[in-house]
């Protein structure tokens, strides 16, 4: 007969098989756990038998173990050659450990962050400019520039490129819709969850020839030696202003830094506690005493009519 002892999950099992000459007829359980039929299975004359305990069940103990970095689960289980269940001095114990080895492992998700701005009409071109990230309270930083004045490095008003190109590449424009995309990595400002996004949107009537040289820009060819294109009326009249809605970014350790706040409160109001309930104490009692000492006076003068001290 085949009698295997098993700790499930299956996918992280530990499986030892051993042969009796006879087949089983008895009881397996875990120590302890004798009345829980979760952790205990019997036996007739079945030629082939298993007993399975799922990890973490039937008092299974789990102990850490940091070399090597892993978990060990360890339980004891009774077999008993006796139907009945009683324990004679035929029966065995086995003390039964598993160990799962954790590994260090880094997961990358190719996970790329788009802005993209996007209107309709077939007829027409748009070309992004001026835009900004700002936290809603006054800080702003430029992302793509046509403002008027040219920032050291970058590129001038001119070419409604990236001013920034560590937050947002270059636009790529749609050739045959009116549709602009940048690749951007996920920031924040420093003090601040809070994060938006406005820009200038032109546009312009392709069937009229209104958009050569408009859209799309060639940043690669651009000059921050070039002046500022003349802008007029009839351009002025199609630039439209957008903005993006609140994005909050937060950090991961927020939470967790919060609740150490939070903690360290606690941990002082417990240590100004003695001290605030001595103070309330004191009061009381000078309370009480003055009390008492107006009382037996007051029953005190009443007695004395001829002297009257009161």
């Amino acid at each position: 007969m085949l009698l295997a002892l098993l700790l499930i999950p299956p996918t992280f099992a530990y499986v030892d098989n051993y042969v009796l000459a006879k087949p089983f007829r008895g009881n397996i359980f875990v120590k302890g756990h004798t009345k829980d039929s979760s952790c205990r299975q019997s036996y007739a004359n079945d030629s082939s038998n298993s007993y399975s305990v799922s990890l973490g069940n039937c008092g299974m103990q789990r102990l850490r173990s940091i070399n090597p970095r892993g978990i060990n689960f360890i339980v004891t289980l009774i077999v008993s050659f006796h139907p009945a269940g009683f324990i004679t001095k035929n029966d065995r114990a086995f003390n039964v450990k598993c160990f799962y080895v954790e590994r260090d492992e880094v997961v990358t998700a190719a996970v790329k962050v788009f802005h993209v701005w996007e209107c309709s009409g077939a007829e027409m071109g748009m070309l992004v400019k001026k835009c900004f990230v700002t936290d809603g309270e006054g800080e702003q930083h430029a992302v793509i520039d046509f403002d008027g004045q040219a920032t050291s490095y970058y590129f001038s008003d001119l070419s409604m490129c990236s001013t920034d190109s560590f937050l947002l590449s270059e636009l790529t424009y749609d050739a045959t819709t009116m549709r602009a995309q940048a690749q951007s990595h996920v920031f924040k400002y420093a003090d601040s969850n809070q994060l938006y996004f406005t820009c200038q949107i032109e546009l312009c009537h392709k069937n009229m020839g209104l958009c050569a040289g408009i859209t799309p820009p060639n940043c690669a060819e651009q000059s921050i030696h070039k002046h500022r294109r003349s802008v007029n009326w009839m351009e002025r009249q199609l630039e439209l202003d957008v903005s993006t809605p609140e994005m909050l970014i937060a950090d991961v350790d927020e939470a967790t830094e919060t609740h150490r706040i939070t903690t360290c409160r606690h941990v002082f109001f417990l240590a100004l506690l003695p001290f605030i309930l001595l103070t309330f104490l004191s009061i009381f009692l000078s309370v009480v005493t003055v009390m008492k000492k107006s009382s037996s006076k007051w029953s005190i003068c009443p007695q004395i009519p001829y002297l009257n001290p009161c």
